[in-house]
């Protein structure tokens, strides 16, 4: 009878452990993660963005930080720290998921050796300082590892700190992606790290499509349409994807804003029915960016924006 009460007990751990628990989310890219300070590539996060996010439909938001140009070899910054404090605490006043993503560890990237230690450091003043906060935060250990740093490499550096997290966070998700700028083939390199932890993939194909024209390349894709035939080999993409047996994110996925408006949507629309189709979460990239979601005043989605995402908002 002790037995039976205990597996009991158990099962909806079990149940949460194999389901992430974010369907439909948004990036809010290009802001935090700049290299000195917020705005310094023309976003700014204010309370309006997070109001329109919440009321699309969306659950769940990615906040891409840079932490390591905010980090004097003991402390992450006082003030930047409470900067992201503040816009985690506000979004999730929204009923908005968070996922507090370490992003452009270009150092890491360059010179795994030298910095593995302090990734590993930045992590433990990280678990540190939101020990006790609500599970609705979720930790993404690094975005797109690539370079130096292949899936061989990281995947020790994630077993040492995921070990540390755990102490104080027994149950928080935490998500982690391969090499590759977190290409899908890297997921089979990927082990499991147990409980609680989800493996991720960034999805901008074919990058001649989704990259076209961005004007601080030094030879731009040339502009072209988009063909609903293509949509076959995202389909199949996806699906090679859905085989990995671990719980399954799609972190990110968009194309630049200047792309023909139609072939744009229809891109989105096709990756985004694509995961949903296969039972994965997805995260497009971004609010408002280069690769933006919104008008460039922000008081609007983009026309076609909502319906391309499946969500309930108006235009």
């Amino acid at each position: 009878m002790k037995q039976l009460a205990w597996a009991i007990a158990l099962l909806p751990t079990m149940a949460l452990g194999q389901d992430l628990g974010i369907k439909r989310c948004v990036n809010l890219g290009d802001a935090l993660e700049t290299p000195a300070r917020e705005g310094e590539w023309g976003y700014v996060i204010e309370d309006r963005d997070m109001t329109l996010i919440a009321e699309a439909g969306f659950d769940a938001v990615r906040l891409p930080v840079r932490f390591s140009t905010r980090w004097d070899g003991r402390a992450i910054d006082p003030a930047f720290l409470a900067r992201v404090d503040d816009v985690i605490k506000d979004l999730m006043a929204k009923d908005l998921k968070v996922i507090l993503d370490l992003h452009h560890f270009e150092e890491l990237m360059e010179d795994p050796a030298t910095h593995a230690d302090t990734f590993r450091d930045i992590w433990a003043a990280l678990g540190d300082h939101y020990a006790g906060w609500p599970e609705t935060l979720y930790f993404e250990l690094l975005n797109e590892p690539t370079g130096a740093l292949s899936t061989e490499k990281v995947v020790p550096m994630f077993h040492d700190i995921i070990a540390d997290l755990r102490a104080e966070h027994p149950t928080r998700w935490i998500i982690l992606e391969g090499g590759d700028w977190g290409h899908r083939d890297e997921l089979a390199k990927l082990p499991d790290f147990g409980p609680f932890t989800a493996h991720s993939f960034h999805y901008y194909d074919p990058h001649p499509f989704t990259h076209q024209q961005l004007p601080y390349t030094s030879d731009p894709f040339p502009a072209r349409n988009w063909a609903l035939a293509e949509g076959d080999a995202i389909r199949a993409d996806i699906a090679q994807a859905a085989a990995h047996p671990a719980p399954l994110f799609l972190g990110e996925f968009g194309t630049y804003r200047a792309i023909d408006t139609d072939s744009r949507l229809a891109w989105l629309k096709t990756v985004r029915l694509a995961a949903e189709a296969e039972g994965i979460g997805w995260c497009a990239w971004s609010f408002a960016s280069n690769f933006g979601l919104v008008r460039e005043d922000k008081d609007a989605w983009l026309p076609g924006i909502v319906p391309a995402l499946g969500l309930t908002a108006q235009d």
